[in-house]
């Protein structure tokens, strides 16, 4: 959306398509090249807020996908060419950067591709001194010095839903002071099975972040849910990691550029799938703390003889302090309500509950609902917490009468609001008695047409019901719609041949026949059905 000249030293910018509420995404992009939106070359103190990112493809297997959804960096310039180290750290800082409830999906690359790394240095190529030797070969001549990187402060990525991208769901990077990746929804990621760029989320070097409240869901084989190379004072807590490939939360910055760095890991209260490797794996010089998180799954390449030196939480190194964790192989052991089908809330019976050890991070859980009682629960989600109305609230705004009546052949359209702050809704059902009318997802405004063949006669019962990612549901406050117009069926149309009714429950005209009765159907023979109302008499005929 938008590029400015290597010169240029600040821009500020809100790219936000919410100017009309019925819709949560104003703006779609698309691209057949390189990354759909770009802020590059020094651009600094932006929000983009409120857009689609679409791929060419469903499936971002496919070769022709554009590459990052968002792409958030400068790249560093050669000392010996043009601007040479204008954006390196000292001369360019990025900072105050919002990126907030988008939609991407179907890239090639990775979702977002924010800061470039390699917070030690980089040696690159000399554009200036490079040249074209006898043969017309290209010769790459070295930068006379090395590049360090531009750092990032004051980021906030939140509420984004990111699925079916080819590399990581995010990628953040030298995001050294004030770093927040929170309360997004990433899903079928690093579907091209690239090794090094197969994270759900990567917080990479350089990098001081709060992580949580995420939903990470559904990797390929060598995925990892969530992996960390920051340095130190980097949190992660109520994140919710399900369908891992490797290792559910992995950990590593035994890069050279660490030792001298001091902080701490704090690890808590994370729902954790592991897969063919551990569920959460630490390998750091530095204090890790892990508590209160549940680990399950772990080891599946060979679950019974496990040949692999996997474990629930693998460590390496001193300074770790580990408790309070619940951990099994078999989910079944975890006491989780539905696993399989990623209801990942606490059974009645499950050893979590109460088994925890309160701390400054864990005053609300997944849902955002505050763990109210005296000892708290282990992993994302808080036992019976409620739901906080503040961030999730569904109701019907019309018809605006909870009690409305309908004649023959009247639909209804239903106009609902669904507040959901931190994209926590999965589902969204429309249901009329007891039937599931419809199953959809639209963030900000719900809508939907009620047809009258779906109605009985009689007083009907429809209401909104919202799964959210935990498997917790609430629903809108029912109307009920009060159907005057009856049905008939004059059943001797022909007489003693044919038994014929209508049902409306499953919206299917029956018809049944004497079991001693042939019947020969003529051409353009009709079959009429007559209602009758208080107005008028009315035929239908097939």
């Amino acid at each position: 959306l938008h590029r400015v000249d290597r010169r240029q030293r600040q821009m500020c910018i809100r790219d936000s398509g919410n100017g009309d509420p019925d819709y949560k995404y104003g703006f779609k992009v698309t691209t057949h090249n390189n990354s759909y939106i770009q802020m590059i070359a020094k651009t600094t103190d932006f929000e983009i807020a409120h857009v689609e990112v679409a791929g060419d493809f469903a499936d971002s297997t496919v070769e022709g996908a554009g590459f990052v959804g968002i792409m958030a960096k400068s790249q560093p310039i050669c000392i010996d060419d043009e601007f040479g180290g204008s954006t390196d750290a000292g001369n360019f800082e990025m900072k105050n950067v919002s990126m907030h409830d988008n939609y991407i999906h179907g890239v090639g690359g990775e979702g977002m591709y924010i800061g470039y790394g390699r917070s030690e240095g980089v040696l690159l190529n000399s554009r200036a001194n490079s040249y074209t030797d006898v043969n017309g070969d290209r010769v790459n001549v070295k930068c006379s010095k090395i590049n360090i990187p531009h750092k990032i402060s004051n980021l906030h990525i939140y509420n984004n839903i990111i699925e079916n991208v080819g590399w990581d769901g995010i990628q953040v990077k030298n995001a050294h002071d004030n770093a927040n990746v929170y309360n997004n929804v990433i899903k079928n990621y690093a579907t091209k099975a690239v090794g090094p760029h197969d994270e759900g989320i990567l917080v990479g070097d350089g990098s001081e972040a709060l992580i949580y409240g995420n939903w990470i869901e559904n990797g390929t084989a060598q995925s990892n849910g969530i992996q960390v190379n920051a340095f130190g004072n980097t949190k992660i807590y109520n994140n919710v990691i399900l369908g891992t490939g490797y290792t559910g939360l992995y950990l590593n910055n035994n890069s050279p550029d660490f030792a001298n760095k001091t902080g701490t890991f704090e690890i808590y209260n994370n729902t954790i799938q592991g897969g063919t490797g551990s569920a959460i794996i630490t390998y750091t010089p530095q204090v890790a703390i892990i508590k209160n998180n549940i680990a399950f799954g772990y080891g599946t390449a060979d679950p019974v003889n496990d040949p692999y030196p996997t474990k629930a939480i693998k460590v390496s190194g001193t300074n770790k302090i580990i408790s309070s964790n619940l951990v099994d192989k078999d989910v079944l052991n975890i006491g989780l309500i539905n696993a399989a089908l990623g209801d990942i809330r606490l059974n009645s019976g499950s050893l979590a509950i109460d088994a925890g050890e309160r701390n400054l991070l864990n005053t609300y859980d997944y849902t955002g609902a505050l763990r109210t009682d005296g000892s708290i629960d282990i992993g994302a989600i808080e036992k019976g917490a409620d739901i906080s109305t503040s961030e999730i609230s569904l109701a019907i705004n019309s018809p605006s009468s909870n009690n409305i009546t309908i004649t023959t052949g009247e639909t209804v359209l239903v106009n609902a609001t669904l507040t959901d702050v931190n994209n926590k809704v999965k589902s969204t059902k429309y249901i009329l008695n007891t039937n599931v009318l419809d199953t959809d997802y639209m963030p900000n405004k719900v809508e939907f047409l009620i047809p009258n063949q779906s109605f009985t006669t009689g007083d009907n019962t429809f209401y909104i019901e919202t799964t959210l990612y935990s498997g917790v549901t609430f629903s809108s406050e029912p109307i009920t719609i009060s159907n005057s117009s009856v049905l008939n069926v004059d059943k001797n149309v022909i007489p003693n041949q044919l038994n014929m009714y209508y049902n409306s429950l499953n919206n299917e005209l029956v018809i049944n026949k004497s079991s001693d009765t042939n019947i020969t159907i003529a051409t353009d023979i009709q079959i009429c059905l007559l209602y009758t109302s208080d107005a008028a008499d009315d035929l239908l005929c097939v």
